[in-house]
């Protein structure tokens, strides 16, 4: 690497610096901002100096390898397996179907009949970097809607090597018989490195990673990790595969031992580091000094190829059933736009003088600014996904999942795994139930495995008013979203006062604004969890078990009154927000002489019209839980005050001050 190229490099990676931080202020993506860095180093440089940069674009590759290796950690072989109709179905009519569609429109062109095979080829394929990145950061990866596009791609990368093959038969027109016996050659040389690869894995990975792991060293085992993503990626690459396709091979094999998350880790800082350098070597593969002339066919061609592909990977995925409307806008917005596959054709194309210099410069532009789209779609997706609503499935749910009239029936708000336990309770002791969830794919799993649930949003009254709300005895509320949950609970309490409604938050407080709107009892992590933690602690203590059961049955007895409230930390204590003057927490105050207090009962007191309540006494060394009312007050004795910021500020000064 000559010195001015290492400049260069030093000058790219300073403007990333400025342009991914400004992205990241501005809630932009990140490759976006690559992208950005790559056309200006473009339009900066000239062509003699960007040859130079090869070296910057051979790095870049590993960007990517590392990229598919990291994915491949996360995707088992049992999950791959899982993802046959996502990888053969939607995968290969997707390929299939755009590559015609867009060969045609080509033809149409004065493109020669190959030169329009290239295009449709070039066409249907997509973004690896960018769908798993954007999968990846938006931990939709193992999601139904992410194991569908990850599976597509995954069928666009097994395809690259056979449309390398038929590009360059069709460019030698050597006949049909020598052209299909490439194709399957090469089919065969896939099932074997993929068979070969999946020996290695089994037989040598695991017991080298155990022996490397058992040094406790963290620099040989990173070593072991990148040296195992490069030696597969150069493995397929020898035998005619792509790189990509072999470091993900080698994630996946690696997924199913123990060392997966560490190996991640330490990959990480190689991956995001330089597949930042990919995209911006892609924005550099732009002659931005040619844009003026051919900024029709190029704005024609990118808008073109995006909307042709979201429209037919939609409508695939809707044809196959596997998704509903929104997801499948999702999918088909992922897929949209072209990839690093379709330069590396482009390039064969343009280097066997299939395409022409004119015709290889407005493809390659085309298909760059179609990522840029499709880049620019995602992030815009939850505001175009309100034009795709989806159809209220409460009434056909119901017909379709209960044969018997719904009477005395238990409401559940959201069926994630909470939802779901407190199905199989009430199932157990034979009450009917009746689901409600938000997520589609989940309401249909959980339909076709015979549990009553039905689709929609909970908050709507609409969607309450269907579960016959009128006759139920409960509803349970078990997700997160506190506006959601008080919208309910305002109106179940409404349309059903007797209705006992139950609660999950997440703190203690929301408790007082459940309870005021309705709420017949709320439950809380944090009570649970010490009620737990408490009672496990006084069994492994000695404490006879009836007394840890006594102990138990008292605090639900009281509404984790027991539990509720906690001193705050230091920070907490100086802050001065609203929220912070409504929270409920301890406070310990010391009793001086002098005060009002001294000699006085803790019912003449009347601290109650603060509501504040004294739960613990401490005098003379000696703790007292909730004191007496008939209890006097003495001068240094160290009272425990429960109630909310303010209310404890008044109640001291009325013990000072009798104010």
């Amino acid at each position: 690497m000559t010195p001015v190229v290492f400049t260069q490099l030093l000058a790219l990676l300073g403007a990333s610096i400025g342009v991914i931080y400004l992205f990241h202020r501005l809630n932009l993506p990140s490759v976006l901002g690559y992208l950005s860095v790559g056309i200006f180093a473009g339009l900066m440089l000239d062509y003699t100096s960007l040859l130079q940069l090869q070296d910057m674009q051979v790095i870049a590759k590993f960007g990517v390898v590392f990229l598919l290796f990291s994915i491949g950690l996360q995707l088992p072989i049992r999950r791959l397996l899982a993802m046959k109709s996502a990888v053969f179905l939607l995968g290969g009519l997707q390929v299939v179907i755009t590559t015609v569609v867009a060969w045609g429109i080509a033809a149409l062109t004065p493109l020669s009949p190959t030169a329009a095979f290239v295009v449709g080829a070039a066409a249907s394929l997509s973004s690896t970097a960018m769908i798993s990145k954007t999968l990846a950061d938006s931990k939709e990866l193992n999601t139904p809607l992410g194991r569908s596009a990850f599976g597509a791609i995954i069928f666009q990368d097994m395809m690259v090597a056979p449309l390398l093959i038929i590009i360059t038969a069709l460019a030698e027109t050597t006949g049909n018989e020598s052209l299909w016996f490439n194709i399957s050659l090469e089919m065969v040389k896939g099932a074997a490195t993929l068979i070969f690869l999946y020996f290695i894995g089994h037989w040598i990975l695991s017991p080298l990673f155990l022996a490397i792991s058992k040094t406790r060293s963290s620099e040989l085992f990173m070593l072991t990790a990148l040296f195992t993503a490069l030696a597969a990626a150069n493995f397929t690459e020898m035998m005619g595969l792509s790189k990509e396709l072999g470091a993900f091979l080698a994630g996946v094999l690696l997924s199913g031992t123990p060392y997966h998350h560490q190996v991640e880790a330490d990959i990480r800082p190689f991956k995001d580091s330089l597949l930042g350098f990919f995209f911006i070597s892609v924005g550099m593969m732009v002659d931005i000094h040619l844009l003026p002339i051919v900024w029709q066919q190029v704005t024609l061609v990118a808008f073109g190829l995006v909307v042709i592909k979201l429209i037919l990977t939609t409508l695939i995925c809707r044809g196959l059933r596997m998704h509903n409307r929104r997801d499948s806008l999702r999918i088909g917005i992922l897929l949209a736009q072209g990839g690093e596959f379709s330069f590396v054709l482009i390039a064969l194309a343009s280097q066997i003088q299939i395409l022409s210099p004119i015709d290889d410069q407005v493809l390659l532009m085309s298909f760059i600014f179609s990522m840029i789209i499709s880049l620019l779609l995602i992030y815009s997706y939850d505001k175009l996904k309100k034009h795709f609503p989806e159809p209220n499935l409460a009434t056909s749910s119901l017909t379709n999942n209960y044969n018997e009239e719904l009477n005395g029936h238990v409401i559940i708000c959201g069926f994630g795994r909470t939802g779901q336990q407190i199905a199989g309770i009430l199932a157990s002791e034979g009450f009917q139930y009746l689901a409600i969830d938000s997520d589609p794919t989940r309401v249909n799993q959980a339909a076709l495995a015979g549990e009553n649930i039905i689709y929609g949003d909970a908050s709507r009254e609409s969607i309450l008013e269907a579960t016959k709300l009128n006759l139920a005895k409960a509803l349970v509320i078990t997700f997160a979203n506190k506006d959601a949950a008080a919208a309910i609970t305002q109106h179940a309490h409404k349309t059903s006062p007797k209705i006992n409604i139950l609660v999950r938050t997440h703190n203690d407080d929301d408790y007082k604004k459940f309870m005021a709107i309705g709420a017949t009892e709320v439950i809380t992590r944090t009570s649970e969890s010490s009620l737990l933690l408490g009672s496990h602690l006084l069994l492994l203590l000695g404490v006879p078990r009836y007394r840890v059961m006594r102990w138990s049955f008292d605090t639900h007895q009281n509404r984790y009154s027991m539990l509720r409230g906690f001193f705050q930390a230091g920070d907490s204590l100086h802050h001065h927000e609203d929220n912070d003057n409504e929270r409920e927490n301890l406070q310990s105050f010391f009793l001086p002489a002098r005060s009002f207090a001294i000699g006085k009962t803790i019912a003449e007191l009347n601290l109650n019209q603060y509501e504040v309540i004294i739960t613990a006494l401490r005098r003379n060394g000696i703790r007292s839980e909730d004191p007496p009312v008939e209890t006097k007050l003495k001068e240094n004795d160290i009272i425990v005050l429960y109630g909310r910021s303010n209310a404890i500020e008044n109640a001291e000064v009325k013990l000072i001050t009798g104010n």
